[in-house]
This record gives structure tokens, sequence and C-alpha cells, in this order.
């Protein structure tokens, strides 16, 4: 097969192209790493901050302006969602005996200093599964976890074992006040093991922050 080739003009002519579009070449991202650094810092401090007040926070805290369509983006970009309630998987029980919170002003720097526990949804062709996940807090190294259609103290129990199984045991155990973790069950298997037991306040959404980020 001899001859020439088509000239660009006459190539773009063929396949219906604009001329133009053919010299277009990908700008290189600018984005800064400093600024991803900076989000990243403020999300682990609260997972609740949104579109409008980390714009608002990154300009007070390191002198960053950045608008709030690339917070957004960088935030996909980094694999973070902003916590807010989702489906309501924490439900608790008005009869239910609460346990303190243990962990305010504790610095929490070794692996199996605490637990933590959470349960999410995730749909999946349109059919809600709800996910229970063990998590050590320092390595945010996922122990355990269950999955399935129904939201009941088992699928906790269940990822509970699992996460036991590999050996290991926390000093504390952290969890919401949902009914699945102030059943006398979930109870009785974490004290029997010699861990105490601590519970988030009402709407204190953030120490599950590291567990929602499972779905990003």
């Amino acid at each position: 097969m001899g001859g020439e080739a088509p000239s660009r003009k006459r190539q773009c002519e063929l396949l219906g192209l604009a001329r133009s579009s053919t010299y277009y070449k990908k700008r290189a991202s600018k984005d800064n790493p400093a600024t991803e650094r900076a989000i990243e810092q403020l999300y682990e401090e609260d997972a609740t901050l949104g579109r409008r007040r980390l714009p608002v926070l990154l300009q007070r805290r390191y002198g960053i302006e950045i608008g709030a369509k690339k917070c957004q983006r960088l935030k996909k970009k980094l694999g973070l969602r902003t916590l807010y309630p989702h489906r309501d998987t924490s439900a608790p029980n008005p009869r239910a005996e609460k346990e303190p919170y243990l962990l305010k002003d504790m610095e929490i720097n070794e692996v199996d200093q605490v637990w933590i526990s959470d349960i999410t949804y995730i749909q999946i062709d349109r059919c809600n599964y709800y996910l229970c996940v063990v998590m050590d807090w320092d390595s945010r190294f996922v122990l355990g976890w269950s999955m399935g259609r129904h939201m009941d103290v088992r699928q906790c129990l269940d990822a509970l074992d699992m996460a036991l199984k590999s050996g290991r045991s926390p000093k504390i155990f952290n969890t919401d006040q949902g009914s699945q973790y102030t059943s006398g069950d979930w109870k009785e298997a974490i004290l029997e093991k010699g861990i105490k037991i601590s519970m988030d306040g009402k709407r204190q959404y953030h120490h599950g922050a590291f567990l929602e980020n499972l779905q990003a």
C-alpha cells in the first residue's frame, strides 16, 4: 500500500472533525500538594466540613484561597466525603443504658489502643446492604466486617468475631449509641474480653469518619 497519507485538513474532513480540535493538548493539573495536605488535615479534625466552611478555614488557617467547586473536586480526588446523617443506622434504644465517652482529650497514638465500629449502608442495584466494620483507630486497619440486607446486632457480632480472631484486642472500644451497640449481647461480648466500652455523645458523627471513607 503506497502513497502519501492524507493531509491533516483532509483527514478532518473525512472524520467530520474541526481541524482546530486536533491541536488540543491536555493541560497539566495545577493542583497544589500543599492544598491537598491542608484539606486532609482539616478533614481529619472535622469531617463535617462542607463546601461552605472548608474554603473559609483553608483561607483563615493556611492562607489558601480556593473556590467551593475546586474544594469539592479535590475532596473527591482525595477520597474524602463530608459526614452527615445518612439513613438512620444508629437509632438509639431509649431504654438501653448508655456508656460514657472515654476518648475526650485522649491522645490516640498506638495500635490496639482504641477500636471503633460503625454501620453504614451501601446501595447495590437499588437494594440497600448494611455494612458493619471494626477498625483500629490509630492504623485505620480494617480488622473485621460483615454485610447483609438487615441491620441487627448479629451482624455487628460477626464483624467483632472476625476482628478478635486475629488474636488482637483493644483497650477501649468506641461506638455510637445505636441500638446494636447498646444491646446486652454486644456489651457482654466486649466486656468478657476485658475491654472498656466508650460511646459517642448524640450527634457526634466525626468519630465515624474513617469508616465512612470506606465508601468513597
